[in-house]
């Protein structure tokens, strides 16, 4: 078996255990994390979130990541806005037990300042109500986790992970290529143009470009300030 293909098989199989006990953990055991840092307003954190794209975008990207929120520091305490149905706030707790098994890791910009934090409260307003885009489209009202980190965080001259094709991800495995199918018809590619056969309609769907959340994590300038996963560094 080809490594990239073992990894991704592996990353799959790790998923779906994650996902079978994760809310058991999650239940048995009340949402903890010690030794947690003074959190700064800005700061990313990650979890996998239960959702019916988590293990295609699991998949996809190689990497247990599958969803990113903003913090932001509060006279109430911190609080998580992102785009997860609809894009509001949670608190930092709720935000947690969200997660398979209150898992989660914590990201800072090494260029984050003060100037910087309020412009990205002011840049972040208009998009509270928004819907998560099932599609991953940019350009459209509505948005998912990791694009309005990178939208917001670009408005105010900051990096936010990398812009990539999706064609150009680990896409090539049954749980990635089941879940295209499943939205293909109801893709504003295909639904634009009716006779356009499905294997077209997924052709064009492949070109399109998104930012995932673990590519966040990947940018330079960042660093990691919190991990409580116990998985193997490679699969971050």
């Amino acid at each position: 078996m080809r490594p990239r293909l073992l990894r991704t098989t592996l990353l799959i199989l790790l998923l779906v255990f994650v996902i079978a006990v994760g809310g058991i953990l999650t239940l048995l055991f009340p949402s903890r994390y010690d030794n947690l840092p003074e959190l700064e307003t800005g700061d990313l954190i990650f979890q996998t979130l239960p959702s019916p794209f988590a293990p295609a975008i699991a998949a996809s990207t190689n990497s247990l990541l599958t969803h990113v929120g903003i913090i932001m520091v509060t006279d109430d305490g911190p609080v998580v806005m992102d785009s997860a149905g609809v894009i509001r706030n949670w608190t930092l707790d709720t935000f947690v037990q969200r997660g398979l098994g209150n898992k989660f890791r914590i990201y800072r910009h090494k260029d984050m300042t003060p100037e910087k934090q309020e412009a990205l409260l002011t840049a972040l307003q208009p998009y509270y109500g928004r819907h998560y885009d099932i599609f991953f489209l940019f350009g459209n009202p509505e948005l998912y986790c990791s694009e309005l980190v990178w939208e917001a965080f670009n408005a105010i001259g900051l990096s936010a992970g990398t812009i990539e094709r999706l064609g150009d991800l680990d896409t090539d495995n049954y749980v990635t290529q089941t879940t295209i199918k499943r939205i293909a018809p109801f893709h504003p590619y295909c639904r634009e143009n009716i006779n356009m056969s499905q294997e077209a309609c997924i052709s064009k769907i492949m070109e399109q470009e998104l930012v995932s959340p673990v590519s966040i994590t990947r940018d330079p300038n960042y660093t990691q300030i919190y991990n409580n996963y116990p998985f193997a560094s490679w699969l971050n």
